[in-house]
C-alpha cells in the first residue's frame, strides 16, 4: 500500500474557521485540485492539542492545522508523491500564513519534520537529480531512513 503524504502548519494566532475555510478554497483553486484531493473536513482542519506532538509542537500557545491533503509521499527512497506540488504547497502556506512553521511527512507514522525553506531545497535538489526512480524503499531499513530523513531536514 502506498504511502500518503502528510504536512501540518503550525500557527502562532487563531484563525476563525471562515478564514481557514476561505484559504482552502484558495489553495484548491490555485493548484487546480478539488474537494476529493482531501480527506473529510476539507483542506485545513485544526488538530486537536493531543496530537501536536506528530509535529514534535509541545506545550506551544498556538495552533496545528492539518493539510489534510490525500497525496503520494515523495522522499529519498520514497519516490512517488509529486514532489514539486508538495514543495509549492508549502511554500504557498508560508506566504499566506506568516511565521508559521511547515511539516512534512509520511502517513504511516503521522510524524511531520520540520519543513522549512532549507529542507524543501534539499527535497527538490534530490528530486532534480533522481526524479522518480530508483523507487526502492523496499530494501531500505527504518534505521536507514531515519539516516536520510535527517540529511534532508532542516
Amino acid at each position: 500500500m502506498p504511502l500518503d503524504m502528510v504536512m501540518y502548519v503550525y500557527v502562532d494566532e487563531y484563525r476563525q474557521a471562515a478564514n481557514l475555510i476561505r484559504l482552502g478554497e484558495e489553495l484548491i483553486s490555485h493548484f487546480d485540485l478539488c474537494r476529493e484531493d482531501f480527506g473529510s473536513g476539507g483542506p485545513l482542519v485544526y488538530l486537536p492539542r493531543e496530537d501536536y506532538d506528530l509535529a514534535h509542537v509541545e506545550s506551544k500557545p498556538g495552533f496545528l492545522l492539518d493539510l489534510n491533503m490525500r497525496a503520494n509521499y515523495y522522499f529519498v527512497g520514497y519516490e512517488r508523491g509529486d514532489a514539486r506540488l508538495i514543495v509549492q504547497v508549502a511554500e504557498w502556506l508560508e506566504e499566506r500564513l506568516p511565521a508559521c512553521k511547515v511539516y512534512y511527512g509520511e502517513d504511516s507514522s503521522g510524524i511531520g519534520r520540520p519543513f522549512g525553506q532549507l529542507a524543501r531545497a534539499k527535497l527538490m535538489n534530490y528530486y532534480s537529480k533522481v526524479g522518480y526512480e530508483p523507487y526502492s524503499n523496499k530494501d531500505l531499513t527504518r534505521e536507514q531512513q531515519e539516516k536520510l530523513h535527517a540529511m534532508y531536514e532542516t
